[in-house]
């Protein structure tokens, strides 16, 4: 080892571990536990920056020996973890669900889990819950730094005058990209390396320093551990992140490693045996809690018991223990030749990416294929929007269009809008010449009403303005408003002015908005037809209509009860209801038209699910049966 032992950083990395299983295993007592990440970060980066440049010192450093003693470290329990995840998946999982689980694999397998899951991150993605592998996105930014930071550090040997400028230039980028990317692609912002390589560089810069005299070093560690500690308290999901909160836990770790093993804390708290153990074991315990997590919550079909959840971590840390016992340390001391072990661990890697890509293929059916649940989860997949319609560009956005006769029709909203799109392109298909040009201006999850913020969705804010370019452009006969008005009238995250939609001041700024909105759109000699709420609950998503019992799977009818609905969300729609009719719009209420007088079923008589998921009908139903916007587009 070219960097000496210090007990302290694995009583660090325990610090780091243990809020991150809890916050995934009791989010609301750790509300910020996944600030540990970024702990590892700091420390990987210390301890690799460390090695490559105290072997440069001494004229041993080669590349390839540094890529082998990586992949004899890492790989090991990762395989293990693959292999496990995808064996008891191939039992447990959906066909579709199983057939995400082989695109995880793949990219778990190759060190690409980041940039799947940026590219998966929308409106119609899987729940995080739902992936067992997720987790694995930090360990695939740590990987891509151990390819690349060497490479780096060769170039910069030959000018070490300009290593620290460089590194320092380089880390500074980066946290200036992140800060940007958290606020206009937060997925991005998370998962991406780029937005992520500083909190690495900055345990690089501390190695590159070399030990350093702190003043008051015991009072700079009691800060830094204060400061990582706080992070898991006061932050939590609902915030940007990483953004500048990423640089709380990050300085915190840095002061930790800076004011070395002898500061009091270091000595007295981090290096005691027990943190010191959990910090061994840290590397698997984080590679098996989230899938054994996972896979409960996916098979339970909620949030499992917290008796169940503090079971799965407590088999977590045992088998941690035995990964750590019995697979770590024998292939990493047992003295195999290390770089066949490497070879023989990447072609282990490159076989579990290949059966990840069969899977996902279709090659391999899950298990629960051979029950008949294929048909009923069909449904789940389905979404037709924005189908072959024309493209049009309208102040910044993309507006979608099907030709018909006369002045258009614009369906404005979210999702809950974009899924009535199937039937208005078949009525105008059957019949252009009877029916009025459809376009479609919509954003997943953005409320149609002027001057709200969405901190989650920030490009929402250019929606409105959008839509009244596309109006004067267009020549816009009539507008069809809709959006899933119960999820945003509830959400904490949507404000009006400072208000949250969820509060009295908040909902009532927001109606007073789209009144306003509405009255000029109907001065302005539009008609407008203001679209409430389809019904909405876990009971109409054709996957919760899936039984699980053992290793058996069925279907069973499921149904809403409407007096429930309407108990919880009626006020809202009563009132947009009433600000729509008093500003001069029309109103449809698609309860009347989707439930019976007591219930609201999720299926046909047949069986034939209607809708797609818990809040939006399938497009296959819509095209056929959803008739109660038909009246938009006469002339």
């Amino acid at each position: 080892m070219a960097v000496a032992y210090r007990p302290d950083i694995d009583g660090l990395r325990a610090v780091a571990i243990v809020p991150v299983v809890l916050f995934h295993a009791f989010p609301t007592l750790v509300p910020g536990g996944f600030v540990g990440v970024d702990v590892f970060f700091v420390v990987s980066g210390w301890l690799i920056g460390g090695i490559i440049f105290a072997e440069q010192a001494r004229g041993r450093f080669s590349l390839l020996d540094f890529w082998a003693r990586r992949a004899v470290r890492l790989l090991p329990a990762l395989l293990l973890v693959l292999a496990f995840t995808l064996a008891a998946s191939w039992v447990l999982l959906l066909p579709d669900e199983w057939r995400l689980l082989g695109r995880h694999v793949r990219a778990g397998a190759t060190y690409l889990s980041n940039f799947t899951l940026a590219r998966e991150s929308g409106y119609f993605d899987t729940a995080a819950e739902l992936k067992p592998l997720l987790h694995l996105w930090s360990l695939a930014i740590e990987e891509q730094f151990y390819l690349v930071f060497p490479l780096l550090a060769l170039a910069l040997a030959k000018r070490p005058r300009w290593a620290m400028p460089v590194l320092a230039a380089l880390l500074a980028a980066s946290f200036g990209y992140g800060l940007l990317d958290t606020g206009r692609n937060p997925a991005a912002a998370y998962f991406l390396p780029q937005s992520r390589v500083w909190e690495l560089l900055a345990g690089v810069l501390l190695a590159r320093l070399g030990p350093v005299r702190l003043p008051a070093a015991s009072w700079a560690a009691s800060a830094g551990l204060a400061a990582i500690l706080a992070s898991t308290f006061l932050f939590d999901r609902h915030a940007p992140y990483p953004g500048w909160r990423a640089l709380v836990p990050v300085l915190g770790t840095a002061l930790i490693i800076a004011a070395g093993p002898a500061a009091w804390p270091n000595r007295l708290l981090l290096a005691r045996r027990t943190l010191v153990a959990v910090g061994l074991v840290s590397y698997p315990l984080y590679l098996w809690h989230w899938p054994l997590l996972s896979l409960a919550r996916i098979t339970e079909g909620a949030e499992p018991a917290a008796s169940l959840r503090a079971t799965l971590v407590a088999a977590a840390a045992l088998l941690a223990i035995a990964t750590y016992l019995w697979v770590e340390r024998p292939i990493r001391f047992g003295g195999w030749r290390r770089p066949r072990t490497a070879m023989a661990l990447v072609a282990g890697c490159a076989t579990l990416a290949l059966a990840g890509q069969t899977v996902l293929m279709g090659a391999l059916p899950a298990y629960a294929s051979r029950f008949g649940v294929d048909e009923v989860l069909r449904a789940a997949g389905e979404w037709d929007y924005p189908g072959a319609m024309e493209r049009h560009a309208a102040g910044g956005r993309v507006l979608y269009r099907q030709p018909g006769t006369g002045a258009p029709v614009l369906f404005l909203g979210d999702s809950n809008i974009e899924q009535y799109a199937p039937r208005m392109v078949a009525l105008l298909r059957t019949a252009p010449g009877s029916h009025r040009p459809a376009l479609f201006l919509t954003g997943g999850g953005c409320v149609p009403i002027p001057g709200l913020r969405d901190t989650k969705l920030p490009g929402c804010a250019t929606l409105m303005p959008a839509a009244e370019a596309a109006m004067a452009t267009h020549g816009v006969s009539t507008v069809v408003i809709g959006a899933q008005w119960w999820g945003h009238f509830t959400s904490p995250r949507i404000t009006a002015g400072s208000a949250p939609l969820s509060e009295p001041p908040g909902r009532d700024a927001a109606l007073a908005a789209l009144g306003e909105t509405i009255t000029r759109w109907v001065r302005e000699g539009r008609r407008v037809i203001l679209v409430l709420n389809i019904p909405w609950g876990a009971e109409l998503d054709p996957r919760q209509s899936v039984t699980r019992f053992w290793l058996t799977f069925g279907t069973r009818p499921m149904a809403l009860d409407r007096a429930r609905l309407e108990a919880e969300y009626g006020a809202i729609s009563h009132a947009l209801a009433a600000t729509a009719r008093q500003a001069g719009a029309e109103v449809i209420d698609p309860l009347d038209h989707l439930c019976t007088q007591s219930t609201c079923p999720a299926a046909t008589a047949d069986g034939t699910p209607i809708y797609k998921d818990a809040v939006h009908l399938r497009p296959s139903y819509v095209r056929s049966a959803v008739t109660y916007l038909d009246g938009a587009l006469n002339p």
